[in-house]
């Protein structure tokens, strides 16, 4: 009998329990936020202290890469005027590309025929002394300093004066003529040929008449130059010619010597 009692006193809270109503579960708790373990949560104050906002600053300026210009252009130095040509000027003592001279004196000849010689005071045949007077003319170029090669224009004129009567023999030549200056100054040698041409001429009382011949010559000579200043010479200068002639009643022929000065321009 204790032990259905015990029994029954064990049960009565179950059967108080099967007649409750059933109550919902309980809701979940909320899992609370610790702070950090090694921060402690400060003290909120009052009134709350707020951070000063933050100061602005603005980015900086963002500019555009300077553009890119194309490297100048490589101009072309400017042109070189040419040089300015200078005046020639000759050295001294040096002669020019070309050359013209004349010259005066005197001189004497013969002339020859019938296998004989006769002077020019005998062919004259008077009983005065000639005059005889030698000229010359020439022109030409300068081939080297030593040559010079050219055109001369020489002669020689004899005459005189008796008993109204006037009788002039005078011979022309023209040649060319090739003159050389061993040391290019001072002395010279001349060598040449060309043409030539003879002329007796009288007057006399009863009236003038003259016969002329032509022919060839040969001319040869020596002489000494003398510098004046940069563009003359003074020449002293002793020529021999001789000559033949064409014509039955001709002459064979002359030949004369003439010493002379001579002034030349370079």
């Amino acid at each position: 009998m204790r032990k259905l009692a015990s029994s029954l006193v064990a049960m009565l809270p179950l059967l108080a329990a099967a007649q409750e109503p059933a109550q919902p579960p309980a809701p979940p708790a909320q899992p609370q936020y610790a702070p950090p373990p090694d921060q402690q949560q400060a003290a909120p104050q009052y009134p709350p202290q707020y951070a000063p906002p933050p100061q602005y600053t603005p980015p900086p300026p963002q500019y555009a890469p300077p553009p890119q210009y194309a490297p100048p252009p490589q101009y072309a130095p400017p042109p070189q005027s040419p040089p300015q040509a200078q005046p020639y000027r000759r050295a001294p003592y040096q002669r020019d590309s070309w050359y013209i001279g004349f010259g005066i004196g005197g001189g004497d000849g013969q002339i020859k025929g019938s296998g004989a010689s006769s002077s020019f005071k005998d062919a004259l045949a008077l009983d005065a002394s000639p005059t005889t007077v030698s000229a010359n003319f020439k022109i030409g170029a300068t081939l080297t300093p030593r040559l010079l090669l050219g055109l001369d224009l020489s002669g020689v004129s004899s005459a005189a004066t008796s008993s109204g009567y006037t009788r002039t023999i005078t011979i022309s030549n023209m040649d060319a003529v090739a003159t050389f200056f061993p040391a290019e100054h001072g002395f010279f040698l001349r060598g040449g040929l060309g043409i030539s041409s003879i002329e007796f001429k009288e007057d006399g009382p009863f009236g003038s008449g003259s016969n002329s011949y032509s022919g060839a010559n040969l001319l040869g000579g020596v002489g000494y130059a003398f510098w004046l200043g940069r563009s003359f010479n003074l020449a002293v200068n002793l020529d021999y010619s001789v000559q033949s002639f064409n014509g039955s009643d001709a002459p064979d022929g002359s030949s004369f010597w003439a010493l002379g000065l001579g002034f030349d321009w370079y």
